[in-house]
């Protein structure tokens, strides 16, 4: 479990808990009721709940006096208890109480202070008949997010990184990929698709699916079709060299090289391609 500083919420909710609908599904009141609401992104799977942090927190009292911080344990119950309203609220379970089970590789990134709002991400990793794992994320925001678009591994990336370490780094953030954004996607740009990156790149924390199109290399037709068969067959042969270069080239898979596309194929790369075994073109 991390804090980190807040993606863009982009995903519509399929129902919302208010405060009321929450103090239903659990016993917790005052002072150990940690969030206000509750956004059901994916029945059963994916949830967000929101904790509007004040000073009236009980626990600033002492948690410091003269420099409130919202203790860590408080941020992981309220993650908890954002997972035990998005199973509880669906009915079936009513009169039952969820206990604590345990935490594994929690991890705290920036302080939470009076005004911060937490969004608090919970994600169905796995739930039995009396038990569930789950992963969660709470994340600061307060109602702004600055955001990018910016090709993963580009050198950019790893300055703005440093720059933003003091709060929490680049993160990159899942697009819509269901088959109507995919079509919307398509429309502007035809050669586009949505692919999932793993944890590893800058940015990249989680799987995550991003926006990819295929670069291409256009040439004239005036040129030789000897000269583009040699040219296609270096870049085919040339993997290594051309990821030892440029990072974002790492992910180049000369089997992909034949793709289809709106703009036709110069004479001398479809020879090459037919001789590779990669023709006729392949959509992605």
């Amino acid at each position: 479990m991390t804090a980190e500083t807040a993606p863009a919420a982009v995903q519509t909710p399929v129902r919302t808990i208010d405060i009321t609908g929450i103090m239903k599904c659990i016993p917790h009141r005052y002072p150990f009721l940690l969030v206000d609401k509750v956004d059901v992104l994916e029945e059963g799977k994916t949830a967000v709940g929101t904790k509007c942090v004040t000073m009236n927190e009980e626990f600033f009292q002492g948690h410091f006096p003269g420099q409130p911080i919202m203790p860590g344990v408080l941020i992981v119950e309220a993650l908890a208890q954002t997972a035990c309203v998005m199973l509880m609220s669906k009915g079936g379970l009513e009169n039952k109480i969820a206990f604590f089970l345990g935490i594994e590789e929690a991890k705290f990134r920036n302080a939470v202070t009076p005004g911060s709002v937490l969004s608090l991400k919970i994600e169905v990793l796995k739930l039995g008949g009396r038990a569930g794992r789950f992963q969660g994320t709470a994340m600061l925001g307060q109602g702004k997010v600055d955001g990018a678009v910016i090709s993963i591994g580009a050198p950019t990336v790893q300055q703005a990184n440093l720059d933003l370490a003091s709060k929490g780094g680049v993160r990159y953030i899942s697009v819509d990929s269901t088959t109507a954004a995919v079509a919307r996607l398509k429309k502007h740009y035809p050669g586009g698709y949505i692919e999932e990156f793993k944890p590893g790149p800058v940015g990249v924390l989680a799987p995550t699916q991003v926006c990819s199109f295929s670069q291409f290399l256009i040439v004239s037709h005036k040129l030789p079709d000897d000269l583009v068969y040699r040219i296609t067959k270096a870049i085919h042969d040339s993997k290594q060299t051309l990821a030892d270069a440029a990072p974002p080239l790492r992910r180049f898979e000369p089997a992909n090289m034949a793709e289809a596309n709106a703009v036709p194929y110069h004479p001398g790369a479809e020879k090459f391609y037919r001789e590779a075994g990669m023709w006729p073109p392949k959509e992605r």
